[in-house]
């Protein structure tokens, strides 16, 4: 009896490793989400990081977007170590950057709320970029979406838009 508790107990910490192994394999070789961990929230930061839960542990990428491949594994209290902000950015700490040689002269729409839309003057969203201090970089829609930054924000920066009433 005790040596059939034993073994089932063995073949349930390999299945457990196994799992835990499958994750960070597709995380560090594959830069993938992970297949047993649940994703439960996206943060705001440079880049944007990921936090998910597995059963008895958690995963916490950073900058997935901006190309790094930091990670982190460990329990269910594991401090967020992605440097991210809980609150926007303070102006001084970014600059907007646009990285477009030419674009199509068409509006582009970006942003809509409650009583306007906005518009970048040409098709140009995908290089267009928030470029932090330290390095980092985000593209525009990702920065509105993850509401990293307001719009308003953005055309204080310096963002060339064109605002009509809906």
């Amino acid at each position: 009896m005790k040596k059939k508790l034993i073994i089932t107990l063995v073949i349930l910490g390999l299945i457990y490793i196994s799992i835990l192994l499958v994750d960070i394999i597709k995380i560090k070789a594959f830069n993938s989400s992970p297949i047993f961990a649940k994703l439960t929230i996206q943060v705001k930061c440079p880049g944007g990081a990921r936090i998910y839960y597995g059963l008895g542990y958690k995963i916490i990428e950073c900058n997935r977007q901006t190309g790094e491949k930091n990670f982190y594994i460990g329990s269910y209290n594991l401090e967020d170590k992605c440097n991210c902000w809980t609150m926007n950015p303070n102006p001084e700490d970014y600059i907007i950057v646009d990285e477009t040689e030419m674009c199509a002269e068409a509006l582009e729409e970006i942003y809509t709320d409650d009583k306007y839309k906005y518009y970048l003057p040409c098709i140009s969203s995908a290089n267009i970029y928030i470029k932090y201090n330290d390095g980092n970089k985000i593209n525009i829609k990702d920065v509105l979406e993850q509401k990293i930054l307001t719009i308003d924000e953005l055309i204080e920066k310096g963002l060339q838009v064109h605002k009509y009433e809906l």
